[in-house]
C-alpha cells in the first residue's frame, strides 16, 4: 500500500517542504539513512531549486544565473521546451515539464552546448552521456537534492549570482561518461577530444577525476566554478545524482545508432589481418632456379650412366691414360654431312675472304672504318642524358607512374619540403615544479635554446629579400588567390614558434595560474601541443600546428606515433617550409633559385654553429645536387681505372717472355689501338642512339665501357693469340695466311658476339627504363665492336704482323733488330700444367662437387636477398644529407603523407554513399575513412600513422556550426562582413543537409578560410582535396582524396612494404564501395617516393624475365652455331646459369641489395659468362683430339690464356682503382659486384666447364676431310711455328 505523506527536512536553515510518495516498507525503517531508496520524486511537485533566471553578465560576456531557493517552474515556450526535449529528454517525464531554469538559460544552454556538439556530436552514447549531467545542472527540477551553492557574489548593481557550486555525482556515472568518450577524435587534426577537454593533463594522463575537474574549472565556456564531489557522508542531506549513462558501442535510443569505429574501438569489427604481404616472393625463383640447380647431376645421370662410378670408385680413367696427341681414327668418324656443317663451312669461307682483303688493304679498311665511327660519333651532339629518377626507374605505362600523372593532373604536384631538424647537445633536461607535481621537459624547451632557434628561423625566412624571397614561391593556405605577398608571414611554416605567432613578445609573456603557479611559455606550448587547433596556438599563417612535425626525439625504441605520445620529452626541434611545386621547369626556376639560398645558408650556419646544436637540413633539390657532386667525383676514379686497364693490355698483349725480343714482340701499338676502337664502339653506339632519340642514363655511361672493354680485350687476346700461334706454311702467301687465321678463329668471335649482342636486344623488352637504355646501349656497342675488331683491328694486325716481320721494333718502327732466342711462353706452360692438374681423375670429380655445393647454398640464401636501395648509400661521404638521413630514420616521429584517391562518379547527395565514405554517426562500419581508421591502429603492420582527415566529416559539421554557412541579402550574392545571414538550410533526420544543400553549398565550404567564427572552413585543409564541376542545377563532385600520414619509414623495405599495404587498403576500400553501389569507383594510394619504390614490388619477376629471356638466347644461339649439339648447348646453358645464380648469392653474402643497378650488373654478368664459355666451347667443338678429355685440354690450353689474360686479369687491374672512391655507390655496386663477376666467371669458365666438358662433352662428328683442316692449336709446336715464321722472315728479306 502507497500512501502520501508530507516529510520537512531542515536545508542548510531553510526550511524546506516536499511531498514524496512513500511505500509502506518506509514507514517501517527505523534507520533513516537507508530511506532514500524508497523515496519516488514526483515530478513538477513542491521541488526545490537553486537558481533561476540569469541576472549578471561579466566582462566576456559570460552569464551567471541568479540564486533561487523555491519550487521549480513550468515551461510554457513551445521553443523552449524542444530545446529540453532534443538536448534532454531525461527531465521529460510527463505533459507538463517543470524545471529550474527559464528560456533565457536554455537559450544560453543551447549556445554553450554546440561547443560539445563540436567535440562530441559525432558520438551520440557519448554526447547524451556527457550532456545529461549539464542538463541536470541547468534545469533539473530538484536540484537541491545534488547541488549545494558555495558562492553568492553581487555585481556592481548590487545583483546577486551564483559564483561557484559543489555537485554530488555518482563516481559509476563519471567513470562510465568517460570510458564513453575517451576514444572520440577531432577528425580534423585526428587528435583525441580529451586532448582538449582535460586541460593540461591532455588525453595520455587524463582520468574521469581530472576530467570532470577541468570542466568544472571556471573558463569561457563555463561562467561559475563547479566541484565535482563523489562521496557524501551518512548524514548528509544531499544524494548523489546518477544521469543516464551510455556505453559508446550501444545506441541511446532504438532511433540512434552507435558511435563508429573510429570513436569506440568497441564498435570496430573484428581486425582482419592483412594476406597480401605473405605471398610466396620466390615461387618463380624457385621454379628457375630449383631446375638449374638439379640440371647438371640430372644430366650427368642421362649422358652419363656411369658418372658417379667413374669419379668416386674407378682408380684409372682410360680417357686420361690415353695419348691425347693420337689423332681419331677415320672409322671412328661419322661422314654424314649435314645442313650445320655447310653453315660452319660458309662461315669459314666468309671470313677467310674477310681476312684476305683486310690483308690486302689495311690502309683502305682502317680509313673507310675511322670515316664510318666519325660519322657515328656525329651524332652525339644530339644526346639525351636522363638523369629525372622518375624516368630512370619507372616505366611510362607503370601504375605508380599513371597514378602520379592522375595526381598531378587532378590536385596539382605534390609540394617541394624544406626541412631544418636541430637537437639539443650538452643540454639537460628542463625540470620544473608544477601544481601538478615535477615535470620533465626535453632539453629542447631550454628558453635560450628556443630563442637561438628562432634566430635561425627568422634568417631563413628572410633569404632572397622582398624581391625573390619565400613569399614568391611558398604555400599560403589561407591567403587569397592571387595575393601578392608582401613577406612570409602567410606561408605555411611548421615550427614549434607557430605556438607564439613567431612573436618573442608573446613567448615572454607570463601569467597566473588558477592554483598560483606561474604560466609561462612551457604551459602555453603544453596546451598547444594537446588542441593544435586552439585559436590561440595558431601559427602566423593563420593555421595550426602539428606537434608530430614539429618534435622529434620523443619516442622510445621501437614506439610509433600514437593518441599517448608525449611531444614534451623531445629532444630535436623541426623546422619544416612548404614550397609550391611545378611540373613546367621555368616556373620551378625561382624556387630551385631560393632552394639554393637556404642550402648555401645552412652549409654556412652548420659551420659556425653553437655547441648546443646539431643541425641537419634538407631541400628538394639536394638529393640531385648531392647525385651530381657524387658523380663529378667519381669521374677521375672511372678515368684512372680504364688508363690502368689499358696500360696493362697495351703491355701485356705480346708474348709473354724476359728475352730480348720483348721490344721486337710487345704490342703497344695494337693494344692502345684496339682499345681505342672499344671505347669508339661506345661512342658510336651513343651516337646512332642520340639519333634514333634514344636516351642514355648515367648507368649505361658507367656500365656499358666496363662491359665491352671485358668483352673486346678478350677478343683483341684471342685474335692476337692466333696470329703468333698459326702456322706459316712455307708457299702459303701473307693474304692467304691472314684469310686463314680468320677463317678459323671468326665464327668462334661471331658465336660470342651474336650471343651477347643478342641477350642485350631481347633485353629491351625490360619495362624499366634504366634496364632497357644498357641493354639496347649494350647490344649497339658489342655489334659495333665486333665488326671493327674483324676488319680494322685485323687491319692493323696484318700491318703488325709485318713489322714484326721485318724485325722493326714496337713503337719505334723505325729501328730494327736481329734476334736469334726463340720464344718461352710462359703463361701458355703455365697453363698447360694447370689444365693436366685440374683433369686429373682425381681432381675432376672434387671439382664438380665443390662447384655443386657452391651452387645449392647460393641457392639457399637467394630467399633471403634483401630489396631496395638505401639513399644514404648514393650520397657522398662527406655530405651534410647524411645526417638528414639519420634524423629522418631514427628520430622524427611522421613519415610522407599518403592519399587515397576515389576517381569516378559516385552521387554524394545520396545518404548511403555519403555513408561509405565518413566515420561519423550512421556510417558504415567498413567505410573509406574507417578503413584508414582501422589499419592505422596498427602501424607496425599497415605503416599507416594516423586517422585520416574527412572532409565529407567536416562539411556535415560546416552545416551545423553557427557562423558558418552564410549568404548575402540577395541570391548568390557575396556575404559581406556586414550583411550576412545564416543560410536556410533543411536538415534531415540524421542531421545531415538535404541532397540539394549538399550540392549547392560545397563550393562555399572548400572556398572559405578557417576562422574563429568558423573553425570548420574547408579551403586550408580540402582546397585542394575535392574537384567539383558546378551546373545548371547540380554540381559534380569527384575526384577527391582523404589524407593521412604514414609511420615513419626507415629502410627501403618499409617504403615498398608501405606502398604494398597501401594498395591493400586501397583495394579492399574498391572493393567494399563496388559491393555496395552501382559504379566503377576506383581507390588508389599516392604518395611521393611510391614511384621510386614500386619497382621492388616486381624486382623479382622482372630479374628473372631479363636473365630467362637471355638465357634462352644464349641457348639458342648456341645451339643453333654447334651444329645442332643439344649437350654441348646445355652445357653452356648451365655453366652461365650458374655463373648468374652465384653472382645472385654474391649479393646475399655481401649485403648487397637487389635493385635496378645491381639487376644491371647481373644482366651484364651473363654476357661476361658467354665470353668466358663461348670460346672454350667453340674450340671444344672443333678439336680433332680423340676423347672428351683431350678435347677439354686442347680447347682450354687453346683460348685459356686469352681469357685468363683478357678478360680476368685486365679487369682486376681496374677493378682495384675502384676501391679508392670515396662513393659507397661505386665500393659497393662496381668494386664489389665487379669483382665477383670476373672471379666467378673465371671460376665457371677455367675450372668448372672444362672438367664438365671432359666427362659430357659430344663426341666428334665431322667428316675425315674437315677434320684435316681443324683447328688444331694445341698439338701445334711452338718450335716448328718459330721456324716456319723465322723462314719466311728470310725470303722476304731477300
Amino acid at each position: 500500500m502507497e500512501i502520501w505523506k508530507e516529510f520537512v527536512y531542515i536545508n542548510h536553515g531553510r526550511m524546506t517542504q516536499f511531498l514524496y510518495l512513500i511505500d509502506e516498507e518506509f514507514l517501517k525503517l527505523e534507520n533513516l539513512n537507508y530511506r532514500s531508496e524508497y523515496l519516488k520524486i514526483i515530478p513538477g511537485a513542491l521541488s526545490d531549486c537553486i537558481w533561476y533566471g540569469e541576472c549578471n553578465t561579466d566582462e566576456i560576456g559570460r552569464t551567471q544565473n541568479c540564486p533561487y531557493s523555491g519550487p521549480s517552474r513550468l515551461l510554457n515556450d513551445t521553443i523552449t521546451i524542444q530545446i529540453l526535449r532534443d538536448y534532454c529528454p531525461h527531465l521529460i517525464k510527463e505533459k507538463d515539464v517543470s524545471t529550474c531554469c527559464d528560456w533565457k538559460q536554455l537559450q544560453t544552454f543551447k549556445k554553450k552546448i554546440s561547443v560539445v556538439v563540436a567535440l562530441v556530436g559525432r558520438c551520440p552514447s557519448c554526447f547524451r552521456s556527457f550532456v545529461g549531467l549539464l542538463c541536470d545542472l541547468m534545469c533539473h527540477y530538484n536540484q537541491s537534492d545534488f547541488i549545494n551553492v558555495t558562492s553568492i557574489v553581487k555585481n556592481a548593481k548590487g545583483i546577486e549570482y551564483i559564483n561557484e557550486i559543489d555537485v554530488y555525482v555518482d563516481e559509476k556515472y563519471m567513470n562510465s561518461t568517460y570510458e564513453s568518450c575517451r576514444q572520440v577524435i577531432m577528425p580534423d587534426t585526428g587528435q583525441l577530444v580529451l586532448d582538449l577537454m582535460c586541460g593540461t593533463w591532455g588525453s595520455s594522463k587524463c582520468n574521469p577525476r581530472r576530467f570532470y575537474n577541468f570542466i568544472g574549472m571556471k573558463s569561457e565556456q563555463v561562467p561559475f566554478t563547479i566541484n565535482f564531489i563523489t562521496s557524501v557522508k551518512a548524514d548528509s542531506a544531499y544524494h548523489l545524482i546518477n544521469p543516464p549513462s551510455y556505453p559508446c558501442s550501444k545506441p541511446v535510443d532504438n532511433t540512434s545508432v552507435p558511435c563508429s569505429c573510429i570513436d569506440c574501438e568497441e564498435s570496430c569489427p573484428s581486425y582482419s589481418e592483412y594476406n597480401n604481404v605473405n605471398e610466396d616472393e620466390f615461387l618463380i625463383l624457385k621454379c628457375y632456379l630449383l631446375p638449374t640447380a638439379f640440371f647438371g647431376m640430372l644430366l650427368t645421370v642421362l649422358v652419363y650412366k656411369n658418372f658417379f662410378v667413374q669419379i668416386l670408385i674407378k682408380a684409372k680413367s682410360t680417357e686420361v691414360l690415353e695419348n691425347c696427341n693420337d689423332p681419331i681414327k677415320e672409322n671412328e668418324i661419322n661422314s654424314e654431312r649435314n645442313l650445320s656443317h655447310n653453315l660452319e663451312k660458309s662461315l669459314t669461307q666468309f671470313f677467310t675472304n674477310i681476312g684476305e682483303n683486310c690483308a690486302l688493304y689495311p690502309f683502305k679498311i682502317l680509313i673507310l672504318g675511322g670515316f664510318l665511327i666519325c660519322c657515328c660519333m656525329h651524332g652525339i651532339q644530339y644526346i639525351s642524358i636522363t638523369v629525372d629518377p622518375v624516368e630512370l626507374w619507372t616505366s611510362s605505362f607503370s601504375q605508380c607512374r599513371v597514378e602520379r600523372q592522375y595526381f598531378n593532373e587532378k590536385f596539382g604536384p605534390f609540394y617541394r619540403i624544406q626541412q631544418v631538424v636541430v637537437t639539443a647537445k650538452n643540454l639537460p633536461n628542463v625540470i620544473r615544479n608544477s601544481s601538478d607535481g615535477i615535470r620533465e621537459f626535453g632539453a629542447v624547451f631550454h628558453k635560450q635554446f628556443l630563442i637561438d632557434f628562432k634566430t635561425l628561423q627568422d634568417d631563413i625566412l628572410k633569404l632572397g629579400g622582398p624581391k625573390n624571397g619565400l613569399q614568391k614561391i611558398c604555400i599560403a593556405p589561407l591567403a587569397n588567390d592571387n595575393e601578392n605577398l608582401k613577406n612570409s608571414k602567410k606561408c605555411f611554416v611548421q615550427s614549434v614558434w607557430g605556438y607564439f605567432k613567431n612573436n618573442l613578445k608573446l613567448f615572454e609573456r607570463n601569467g597566473t595560474n588558477i592554483d598560483g603557479s606561474v604560466n609561462d611559455y612551457l604551459d602555453h606550448i603544453t596546451t598547444c601541443v594537446q588542441n593544435s587547433y586552439n585559436p590561440s596556438c595558431f601559427a602566423e599563417y593563420g593555421g595550426p600546428v602539428d606537434p608530430a612535425l614539429i618534435f622529434g626525439a620523443f619516442l622510445s625504441p621501437h614506439e610509433t606515433l600514437s593518441k599517448s605520445s608525449n611531444f614534451m620529452k623531445a629532444n630535436i626541434l623541426v623546422l619544416t617550409i612548404v614550397i609550391k611545386n611545378h611540373l613546367n621547369k621555368t616556373d620551378l626556376e625561382p624556387a630551385l633559385k631560393w632552394e639554393l639560398l637556404f642550402l648555401d645558408y645552412m652549409r654556412n650556419y652548420t659551420k659556425n654553429k653553437k655547441d648546443t646544436m646539431d643541425v641537419s637540413f634538407f631541400s628538394e633539390r639536394f638529393i640531385e645536387d648531392e647525385l651530381n657532386r657524387e658523380s663529378e667525383t667519381n669521374i677521375p676514379i672511372v678515368i684512372i681505372s680504364y688508363l690502368a686497364m689499358f696500360l696493362y693490355i697495351a703491355t701485356v698483349l705480346g708474348k709473354f717472355r724476359f728475352s730480348s725480343r720483348i721490344l721486337l714482340e710487345s704490342k703497344i701499338i695494337v693494344g692502345f689501338v684496339g682499345v681505342l676502337m672499344i671505347l669508339a664502339s661506345v661512342i658510336s653506339s651513343i651516337g646512332i642512339n642520340s639519333i634514333l632519340g634514344i636516351k642514355v642514363t648515367l648507368i649505361t655511361l658507367e656500365v656499358v665501357p666496363f662491359l665491352v672493354l671485358a668483352v673486346g680485350v678478350d677478343n683483341i687476346f684471342i685474335l692476337v693469340h692466333a696470329f703468333q700461334t698459326e702456322k706459316y706454311k712455307e708457299n702459303e702467301s701473307f693474304e692467304k695466311h691472314v684469310g686463314k687465321i680468320l677463317g678459323k678463329i671468326g665464327p668462334t668471335i661471331l658465336l660470342s658476339g651474336i650471343s651477347e649482342s643478342g641477350c642485350f636486344f631481347l633485353g629491351s623488352l625490360s619495362t624499366m627504363p634504366c634496364i632497357k637504355a644498357f641493354a639496347i646501349y649494350a647490344a649497339v656497342s658489342l655489334l659495333i665492336n665486333f665488326i671493327l675488331q674483324l676488319t680494322c683491328f685485323v687491319s692493323l694486325l696484318s700491318l703488325d704482323y709485318k713489322r714484326q716481320m721485318r724485325n722493326r721494333l714496337d713503337v719505334l718502327c723505325c729501328f730494327k733488330m736481329e734476334v736469334k732466342d726463340k720464344p718461352e711462353f710462359l703463361l701458355r706452360t703455365i697453363f698447360e700444367n694447370y689444365t693436366s692438374f685440374i683433369l686429373h681423375q682425381f681432381v675432376r670429380p672434387f671439382i664438380l662437387i665443390l662447384f655443386f655445393i657452391w651452387l645449392f647454398i647460393n641457392i639457399f640464401v637467394l630467399s633471403r636477398i634483401s630489396l631496395g636501395f638505401e639513399q644514404d648509400i648514393a650520397m657522398p661521404s662527406d655530405s651534410h644529407i647524411l645526417r638528414y638521413f639519420n634524423d629522418l630514420k631514427n628520430n622524427l616521429a611522421l613519415g610522407p603523407p599518403v592519399y587515397f584517391v576515389l576517381t569516378g562518379d559516385l552521387d554524394l547527395t545520396n545518404v548511403s554513399n555519403q555513408n561509405i565514405l565518413c566515420n561519423g554517426q550512421y556510417c558504415e562500419v567498413n567505410s573509406v575513412t574507417n578503413q584508414i581508421y582501422a589499419a592505422s591502429r596498427k602501424p607496425n603492420k599497415t605503416y599507416i600513422a594516423k586517422s585520416s582527415t574527412s572532409w565529407i566529416d567536416d562539411y556535415f559539421a560546416w552545416f551545423t556550426s553557427p557562423g558558418c554557412c552564410l549568404i548575402g541579402s540577395k541570391p548568390n550574392e557575396i556575404c559581406e562582413i556586414n550583411d550576412c545571414q545564416q543560410c536556410n538550410i533543411t536538415l534531415q533526420q540524421n542531421g545531415r543537409p538535404s541532397p540539394n544543400d549538399f550540392s549547392m553549398h560545397l563550393s562555399q565550404f572548400l572556398s572559405q578560410n578557417p576562422s574563429l567564427g568558423c573553425v570548420k572552413g574547408g579551403r586550408a585543409a580540402y582546397g585542394n582535396a575535392v574537384n567539383y564541376k558546378i551546373k545548371q542545377n547540380s554540381t559534380e563532385i569527384g575526384p577527391y582524396y582523404f589524407m593521412t600520414y604514414h609511420s615513419v619509414l626507415k629502410t627501403s623495405e618499409d617504403y615498398y612494404t608501405a606502398l604494398k599495404e597501401a594498395r591493400f587498403l586501397a583495394d579492399n576500400m574498391t572493393k567494399t564501395i563496388r559491393s555496395k553501389t552501382d559504379t566503377n569507383i576506383e581507390v588508389f594510394p599516392y604518395s611521393v617516393f611510391y614511384i621510386f619504390y614500386e619497382q621492388y614490388l616486381t624486382i623479382w619477376q622482372d630479374s628473372l624475365k631479363s636473365i630467362l629471356i637471355s638465357l634462352l638466347t644464349i641457348f639458342v644461339i648456341i645451339l643453333f652455331f654447334t651444329q645442332g649439339n643439344l649437350v654441348i648447348s646445355l652445357i653452356t646453358l648451365l655453366t652461365v646459369s650458374m655463373i648468374v645464380t652465384d653472382m645472385m648469392g654474391l649479393l646475399y653474402f655481401l649485403n648487397i641489395q637487389l635493385n635496378a643497378l645491381s639487376l644491371v650488373n647481373i644482366v651484364m654478368s651473363i654476357g661476361i659468362a658467354v665470353e668466358f664459355c663461348c670460346h672454350i666451347i667453340s674450340h671444344y667443338c672443333k678439336s680433332v683430339a680423340k676423347t672428351r678429355s683431350c678435347r677439354a685440354k686442347e680447347a682450354l690450353n687453346n683460348v685459356g690464356p686469352s681469357v685468363f689474360s683478357g678478360i680476368t686479369m685486365t679487369k682486376f687491374i681496374g677493378i682495384f682503382v675502384l676501391w679508392f672512391s670515396k662513393s659507397e655507390v661505386f665500393r659497393i655496386y662496381f668494386f664489389q659486384m665487379y669483382l665477383g663477376i670476373v672471379i666467378i666467371g673465371a671460376a665457371h669458365g677455367l675450372l668448372f666447364l672444362p672438367v664438365l666438358l671432359s666427362y659430357l662433352g659430344s663426341v666428334p662428328k665431322e667428316n675425315i676431310s674437315d677434320m684435316k683442316c681443324s683447328y688444331d692449336l694445341v698439338s701445334s709446336h711452338i718450335d716448328e711455328n718459330e721456324e716456319q715464321f723465322e723462314l719466311k722472315k728470310k725470303k722476304e728479306k731477300n
